[in-house]
Order: structure tokens, then sequence, then C-alpha cells
């Protein structure tokens, strides 16, 4: 299964990358919940340009993978998760929580800590609001990120698939909580 995940993992992560990208874009577009002040494509440009940045940091590091270091963590027997016996659903699942809790914790250092503020104050000094604003990170604060999951991931043992589906999720809820999206019920 890792091999399966390590060989598909980029096309997995882009493909809902892209495809709840361009469903919330349309949301936003059909629904919007008010005006935008600035440019559409123009902020576009900028903020999905910041995000090709982003992943080129991250791709030209080739090791410098959460996913690559469950695999080594998963064949070393490394980690608590590699060193228990539970069910591998449910080590999936705790391994989704624990990172889930990890980047929690990392986000309220980051918007604590002023040199740390300075890196993800990038994200937060978007000229308007919308789904790519959920994407706009400083490349410093994407790296350090990777660094933290890596750590985690290492001592826990969470699994390649746990990996995979917390990135999609994390991708996912950002590009949806910053949509700028009229939702009446």
């Amino acid at each position: 299964m890792n091999s399966l995940l390590l060989n598909h993992e980029p096309f997995i992560r882009f493909g809902f990358f892209f495809g709840i990208l361009i469903l919330m874009a349309v949301w936003e577009i059909l629904a919007p919940r008010r005006q935008l002040q600035t440019s559409r494509p123009t902020r576009w440009f900028s903020n999905l340009g910041i995000v090709f940045i982003d992943t080129l940091a991250l791709r030209l590091l080739p090791y410098y993978s959460a996913i690559n270091i469950s695999v080594l963590a998963e064949k070393g027997g490394w980690g608590l998760l590699n060193n228990v016996s539970l069910v591998y659903w449910l080590k999936v699942a705790i391994g989704v929580i624990v990172l889930d809790f990890a980047i929690y914790l990392q986000h309220a250092v980051f918007h604590g800590l002023p040199i740390l503020w300075r890196l993800h104050m990038m994200h937060h000094s978007d000229l308007d609001f919308d789904v790519t604003t959920g994407v706009r990170f400083h490349p410093i604060e994407i790296l350090l990120s990777m660094g933290i999951k890596m750590i985690v991931v290492f001592l826990v043992g969470i699994s390649a698939l746990g990996v995979l589906i917390f990135e999609v999720l994390l991708n996912a809820t950002s590009l949806f909580n910053h949509g700028e999206l009229g939702i009446n019920f």
C-alpha cells in the first residue's frame, strides 16, 4: 500500500486540491458572501503563485516529506503506533487526529510568537478574503510546518495513509473555511 501511495501521492493531493479549489471558486462566483474589493484574477495569480513557490520549495527537497518519514518509521519500527497492536484503520484514524492537533498547536504558536507571527502574517495580510487565502502561506512557514509534521509522524508512527488523509483534509478544510461563500439556511 505504501508504494502505491508514494507513486500516486502527488496526483492524489493535487487532484483533491484543484477539485476543491474549482468547486469553491465556482461557489464563490455563484453565491458570494460579499463583493471583493480587489481584482480576483490579480489576487488569484498572486496567491496561487505563492502556492506554486511553496510546492516547489517542498518538492526540491526530495525526502523532506511527512509521507517519506512515515515509510521510514514503519520500516524501522519507530514511533508509538508502529509498536502497538491495533487494527490498521484505528491507527490511521489516531494518526489523522494527532496530526490535526499538532497543526492546531502549531497555528497557535505561530500566532503567539512574534518571530513566527511575521511569517504567518503573510496569510493574514491578503488584501481580500476568498478560497485562495486558505493556501497563502510564506514558504518558510510551509517548510517549518512540514518539519513539525515530520517530527510528529516519526514519534507517533503515523501511517502513510494517515498522513495523506490528513493532508487532503487539511487542504480541503482550509479552502472551504476561507471561501467567500454565501451560505443561507
